[in-house]
């Protein structure tokens, strides 16, 4: 009967020592699979930690190389900016150089007009003096067409009155000098014996 009593103890205690191993096999299971998921988790972070880290190398190099060539940029402008500086300065002393000079020639063609104003009315003071010359000069001309005009028509008029008187003293050619009879010259010979004298009137230009 002991026996059987301690067989039935035994078996319980067995028993809650099985089911007290099992409980903690399953209590350390799960925190096992907990740690384990845990684990994986840190390592599938650690993997992110290590990519994000690579990547941000990558763009810190990125980022220094832009750096470094934005700073090779921003030299090189600051030289440009520093030469269009100069440039700037020699250009305002340029202008002020040209200011001046623009002065001294404004100057010079003022006076270079006021000369050669002077000169156009010196000129034409003697083109007007010109001008009245030669307008005397064709007054004069026209005087002398005149006068000669004047001159054939009176040799005209003393030939044709020569014709008339010898032909009203009709002796064959003989004209009577001092009491004479003398041989009839010729219109050509009277003409150079005749003497026709113009006398300047009035009208004439002096």
């Amino acid at each position: 009967m002991i026996k059987r009593i301690f067989s039935i103890i035994f078996i319980i205690v067995l028993i809650l020592v099985i089911i007290f191993s099992v409980s903690r096999y399953i209590r350390m299971n799960q925190k096992y699979l907990i740690l384990k998921k845990q684990h994986d988790e840190v390592i599938s972070e650690k993997k992110n930690l290590k990519e994000d880290i690579r990547q941000l190398t990558e763009t810190k190099q990125a980022l220094e190389t832009r750096a470094a060539s934005l700073n090779k940029e921003l030299n090189r402008k600051q030289d440009e900016l520093n030469k269009a500086l100069i440039e700037v300065a020699q250009l305002n002393r340029n202008i002020s150089i040209l200011k001046s000079e623009k002065k001294d020639a404004e100057s010079k063609l003022k006076r270079r007009m006021g000369s050669l104003q002077q000169e156009i009315l010196r000129l034409e003071l003697a083109r007007s003096k010109l001008d009245a010359r030669l307008h005397s000069i064709t007054e004069l001309e026209q005087a002398l067409k005149q006068a000669r005009k004047r001159r054939r028509l009176a040799k005209k008029e003393l030939v044709r009155r020569l014709d008339e008187i010898m032909l009203r003293l009709g002796n064959k050619g003989y004209l009577i000098k001092d009491g004479k009879p003398t041989a009839a010259k010729s219109r050509r010979e009277l003409k150079k014996e005749i003497k026709v004298e113009l006398l300047p009137t009035e009208s004439m230009p002096r």
